[in-house]
């Protein structure tokens, strides 16, 4: 297996990534965005998911990891986007 996933000037150890977990709930949050944004620096970037959960006034920022794979995972596995058409 690769130990490394290689980034722009970033590594990512896979050993240590996060494994995907079984939620507490099956019920996700409900957002209608859910942005993932780099904050850090270029040699070591922090990633984390900008979302606005349905029927709150503001943003919220969370779900932040130096890895990039565990915060795609967080956000599949814990946000559900809703169309705003849908509501």
């Amino acid at each position: 297996m690769e130990k490394t996933k290689r980034y722009p000037d970033f590594e990512c150890d896979l050993e240590n990534e996060e494994k995907e977990t079984e939620p507490d709930t099956d019920v996700k949050a409900k957002v209608d965005k859910a942005i993932i944004i780099v904050t850090g620096t270029k040699e070591e970037p922090y990633f984390e998911i900008l979302y606005h959960l349905l029927g709150e006034d503001d943003d919220r920022i969370g779900f932040g990891s130096y890895c990039l794979t565990n915060v795609f995972n967080w956000r599949e596995q814990y946000l559900e986007i809703i169309n705003k058409e849908d509501k």
